[in-house]
């Protein structure tokens, strides 16, 4: 192979990668444009739980819903709504990111019972800043009978 044949594939070598490259550029319109995440606050939330209501829909299978608003903070955590019903070993738990919720709202879940014969329940909510850390109690408790 001679010089001559050497120097000419070099060079279409690198015109083709110049012209990858410039394949490779955003156009005008596709610039990329940088994600603003809110920052998680420090303080804790306090949220107001009412009208609470839970019903038999099935003897294993219950449904809740809470009507819950932030009067302190607004939902940028990690949140748990824990259902206890006593008197029982019955408990459920709705675990739920900060997108989920809103200053005010209702939850609403379902919930499948280890034993029939639930008829009081207590609801509460948590929050913690990340879902692998501790829960901590922000709300009033909730409490009614079966419906």
């Amino acid at each position: 192979m001679s010089t001559y044949t050497i120097v000419r594939f070099g060079c279409a070598g690198i015109i083709c990668l110049a012209a990858l490259a410039a394949g490779c550029q955003p156009k005008g319109g596709d610039v990329p444009v940088p994600t603003v995440v809110a920052p998680v606050s420090s303080d804790p939330g306090e949220i107001e739980l009412s009208e609470p209501k839970v019903t038999l829909v099935e003897p294993k299978l219950v449904q809740f819903e809470i009507h819950y608003k932030f009067t302190k903070g607004q939902p940028d955590k990690f949140y748990s709504c824990d259902l206890s019903f006593p008197g029982t070993s019955n408990v459920g738990v709705r675990r739920m990111e900060s997108w989920e919720l809103k200053p005010e709202g209702v939850i609403r879940d379902r919930i499948v019972l280890s034993k029939e014969g639930a008829k009081m329940f207590e609801i509460v909510v948590s929050e913690s800043p990340s879902p692998r850390e501790h829960y901590k109690k922000i709300s009033n408790v909730a409490k009614g009978s079966v419906q």
